[in-house]
């Protein structure tokens, strides 16, 4: 029994020991990755690492990384179908830092061996990429950023190539940058070439290097441009840079306001040359430019200089100054010295534009498709006036002649007349002007009706209504409507009008002077002015109140083949007009340039192809004030309350949608007494 009980107990702790698997696991261990590789990533605290994916089935992979002498941190844990891992460390590990990593797979909760230790040493941080500015006066400036904070010394290179994607194979260290620099004006770039620029910082042994940019650096411009006015002209000096020039051009641009040159090449020197004697210059305002040619042609332009030609002894000089001012078709000078703008292009209506207390105000006329000649007055107290026509109400065709005018606080306005007005070129056929009081006197011609046409004045009474007068051209010999050109309307000194026309292709000018006793008397004041209808057409009178008379006209063609137009003056003297006496003689454009007469001096100022000419009894001067090209922004001449010259130009525009008007730089010119 004692051996039967031994058997069964024997047994049994066999069979239990079986049962708990006293043999091992049954679930095979996790494979390790192998050859675990660590190479740095794309920036100095980045690293790639890639390893031998293990034989077999794993879930995941955990990247530890021991930082210096601390002991390994938590892993980085990834799934298992990568076999390359993108890693950056914080930012508070310093550089020169040896750091150690280790691999291992994960499948659930069992974790294999790791694999082999790699080790990676965090470096010098690099240079950030710069701003490269290739062109400052001087040279290149390069510039970039220093991160390092452990780097001892500072080596800066340069290299330049031909194109753009090919790096220098030599390079050269640029001298006298201590550690710490961290932007430099580099003066020997090489010209015509893609210069490139490195930077290394190192500390012992160690280094890193970073290419930090490169640039196209054209040829080098010229220097240190003056402009010395002279007795004529001025004289010109500058400081070449460029080693390749072929030769300098020296440019004259008739504007104080530009900024590159356009027409008015005035020398070509050789490219040695560094002083130039400018004594053609027209008295006037202009900015100076010095081109470097380069040997296949290649131009550089230096920067711009204004400057003023002195006037001639004698003659006017100006101060200037920009101003931000509207831009309007017109621009009148108040007798209060501020200005007051109206503006009516192509078929839009009209709007006026002056001063408020604190900003520009606008004023709209809704409907005012058509306008008088002149349509914008200033009376003496400096309150403008406007004339401009509405369609009637009846849809006859005809149309209601408005002024409006501002009291100095509420605009007003009042009809004048209905009537079918000239079609054709109804601004050069309706005029208006203002009295010594201010009250507006009118002057238009009528569309044929039946044949018939005719001239009406038009005043206001003394009962407050308005008062209507027939010239009856036709009865002076004027068949055609379409043989009366632009209509001058002006009030002398007795507050009579005297109305002035060109009429005929052979040039008569016309004068209608309506008398004390109301009566109209017609005279001819001059004949044979060929094609009045070329250009300006304008009434005066002198401080002796004599009046005049300036005319644009052509020249017959057995006279001058070329066809000028010519600026002639005809005067009334003891009741007799004088024969025409031509002022100037300009090239025939067509278009009407700005003309201003002053009314207490005998000077008449015209402005064509940006040249101002001043014409006085003691003489005619020209100021040059803009290029020829700036027809549609000629310089304005007008006289102010003093008599003395203001020249006007806008430079540029844009429109100010707060404003609802349209801005610009104006450059005013102001005579010196």
């Amino acid at each position: 029994m004692r051996h039967s009980l031994g058997w069964f107990l024997g047994s049994v702790l066999l069979l239990g020991s079986l049962a708990c698997g006293g043999g091992g696991s049954s679930e095979p261990p996790v494979p390790a990755p192998t050859n675990l590789v660590v190479v740095p990533g794309d920036d100095y605290k980045t690293y790639k690492a890639t390893w031998t994916a293990p034989v077999g089935t794993v879930e995941a992979y955990e990247l530890e990384t021991k930082i210096g002498s601390q002991p390994y941190g938590l892993p980085a844990r990834f799934t298992a179908n990568l076999q390359r891992w993108d890693y950056f460390f914080d930012a508070s590990v310093p550089e020169l830092t040896d750091c150690l990593l280790r691999l291992r797979a994960v499948s659930g909760s069992r974790h294999s061996a790791y694999s082999n230790e790699c080790s990676y040493r965090i470096g010098i941080a690099p240079a950030l990429r710069s701003v490269y500015k290739p062109m400052v006066p001087g040279g290149v400036e390069v510039l970039w950023w220093q991160q390092t904070q452990v780097a001892e010394s500072l080596v800066v290179e340069r290299g330049f190539t031909f194109d753009s994607a090919t790096q220098p194979q030599a390079w050269t260290v640029i001298p006298g940058l201590p550690m710490g620099t961290t932007k430099f004006v580099d003066t020997g770039a090489t010209e015509a070439a893609y210069n490139w620029y490195r930077v290394t910082y190192r500390k012992g042994q160690e280094s890193v290097t970073t290419n930090i940019g490169s640039g196209w650096v054209p040829m080098l411009p010229a220097t240190n441009l003056q402009v010395v006015p002279k007795v004529t002209g001025v004289t010109l000096s500058w400081q070449n840079q460029s080693h390749l020039g072929s030769s300098i051009q020296v440019y004259r641009t008739s504007d104080l306001d530009a900024k590159s040159p356009q027409d008015g090449l005035v020398a070509t020197l050789p490219a040695t040359a560094n002083s130039f004697d400018d004594v053609d210059a027209l008295p006037g305002f202009y900015t100076y430019f010095v081109r470097t040619v380069g040997p296949s042609g290649d131009l550089v332009v230096s920067f711009g200089l204004p400057a003023q030609v002195p006037s001639a002894p004698g003659q006017p000089g100006f101060s200037t100054a920009l101003q931000t001012l509207p831009v309007g078709t017109h621009r009148v000078l108040a007798p209060n010295g501020q200005w007051v703008f109206g503006d009516h292009s192509g078929l839009s209506d009209i709007r006026v534009i002056l001063r408020g207390a604190v900003d520009w105000e606008v004023r709209d006329f809704p409907g005012s498709t058509r306008t008088a000649n002149s349509w914008l007055r200033v009376d003496g107290q400096s309150r403008p006036h406007v004339a401009y026509l509405k369609d009637a109400p009846d849809a006859s065709g005809k149309r209601t002649l408005v002024h409006a005018w501002l009291d100095g606080v509420t605009w007003h306005s009042e009809d004048v007349a209905t009537r079918l007005f000239s079609e054709a070129f109804v601004e050069r056929r309706l005029t208006f002007n203002l009295d010594a009081a201010g009250a507006p006197h009118f002057v238009w011609m009528t569309e044929p009706t039946n044949g018939q046409f005719n001239m009406e004045y038009c005043r206001k009474g003394g009962n407050g209504l308005w008062l209507f007068e027939a010239l009856d051209p036709q009865l002076q010999g004027i068949e055609s409507v379409n043989d009366v050109q632009k209509i001058c309307l002006m009030l002398d000194l007795t507050g009579r009008p005297h109305v002035v026309f060109g009429t005929g292709y052979y040039g008569i000018i016309r004068h209608v002077l309506r008398t004390d006793g109301g009566a109209w008397t017609w005279e001819q004041a001059a004949s044979n002015l060929y094609d009045l209808n070329r250009g300006s057409l304008a009434i005066g009178l002198t401080a002796a109140g004599k009046l005049r008379v300036f005319a644009e006209h052509g020249e017959f063609p057995a006279v001058d083949p070329t066809h000028p137009i010519t600026l002639s003056m005809i005067e009334q003297i003891d009741g007799s007009w004088s024969a025409p006496k031509v002022l100037h003689r300009r090239p025939y454009v067509s278009l009407e340039w700005p003309m201003a007469i002053s009314q207490s001096t005998d000077r008449v100022a015209l402005s064509y192809q940006g040249r101002l000419i001043l014409m006085e009894p003691a003489g005619t001067s020209v100021t040059q004030f803009a290029q020829a090209y700036y027809q549609q922004e000629a310089p304005r001449p007008t006289f102010d309350g003093q008599d003395r010259l203001i020249v006007t130009r806008m430079v540029t525009s844009a429109y100010d949608r707060d404003r609802n008007m349209v801005l610009g730089p104006c450059r005013v010119y102001t005579e010196i007494p």
